[in-house]
């Protein structure tokens, strides 16, 4: 076997996309996986500028990493998404290196490609997940609001945030008045189907930048940023008025309607902290 032979043998044994490409983008060799992810014959491939084939563009992107190599002489690497005129979309992580010639200039750069597609699904299923994991980890499973912690890490966020700004914040406290008594004569489910509706007539009282969660078994917390004392009071009418309105279904045929108690306060930068602050909304 002759050694040209021998080298285009060890070429197309590559099992990942690799070409070699001249000082005008051109193709002048390219290995059977690069013809293969391209949809093409290699014979098809040589003699082509590698933007023309991967991109159908005329000219290379600010991004080439082929380009920079040429021109900074340094090794390159970048991912990019792919898509193919078959409809065929690759996540890949393009390697470039330098051939120097004789006066030390890039005369050639080889381009390597890796198909990281498996990896990029299990990143995006890993980040997935862990936006799910603290999603679950700051909701309220019932009734979907923030929870009891992520509610006090809101109401301190906003307790600093008054502080530093001398911005204005109000609290609201609800308590379902008589939630024992729905408990005790219709039962838990009816307990939760209450809570459910109470939450929802709650947070669509609200405006989107305001915050609301389960505080207590019965009680909802409404974190009101840049509220004053008397917009905050506004918001507890519309939220009373709209759970007293609200129908609880507990069978079929049978309705319940609920009440709530409302303590509003507004936060006092000079003599409030947050403990101060519940406890004085609470008693409110």
């Amino acid at each position: 076997m002759k050694s040209t032979e021998f080298l285009n043998v060890i070429f197309d044994s590559i099992r990942d996309p690799f070409s070699i490409v001249d000082r005008d983008y051109k193709i002048i060799k390219a290995n059977v996986a690069y013809a293969r992810m391209r949809n093409r014959p290699v014979k098809d491939l040589i003699g082509k500028r590698c933007h023309e084939i991967l991109q159908s563009r005329d000219s290379v992107c600010e991004e080439c990493v082929v380009e920079k190599t040429f021109r900074s002489g340094d090794p390159c690497a970048k991912e990019k998404f792919l898509t193919f005129p078959d409809g065929l979309s690759l996540w890949v992580q393009i390697y470039t290196y330098p051939i120097f010639d004789e006066e030390g200039r890039v005369s050639h750069v080889i381009e390597y490609t890796r198909d990281i597609t498996d990896r990029k699904k299990a990143e995006e299923e890993k980040k997935r997940l862990i936006e799910k994991l603290e999603f679950l980890s700051k909701t309220d499973s019932l009734t979907g609001l923030l929870n009891r912690r992520a509610l006090i890490e809101s109401l301190e966020y906003e307790v600093d945030r008054s502080k530093r700004y001398g911005s204005e914040l109000s609290l609201i406290i609800c308590d379902m008045d008589y939630f024992k008594e729905v408990n005790d004569t219709y039962g838990h489910v009816a307990g939760d189907a209450a809570l459910q509706v109470v939450s929802r007539a709650i947070r669509d009282s609200l405006r989107g930048t305001d915050l609301t969660g389960r505080y207590g078994g019965d009680e909802f917390m409404v974190i009101l940023p840049e509220t004053p004392f008397a917009g905050a009071k506004n918001f507890a009418e519309r939220i009373r008025l709209s759970v007293k309105k609200a129908d609880i279904a507990i069978t079929e045929k049978h309705n319940i309607r609920m009440s709530l108690s409302l303590g509003v306060t507004c936060f006092n930068a000079a003599s409030d902290d947050l403990d101060l602050l519940v406890k004085r909304t609470d008693s409110a």
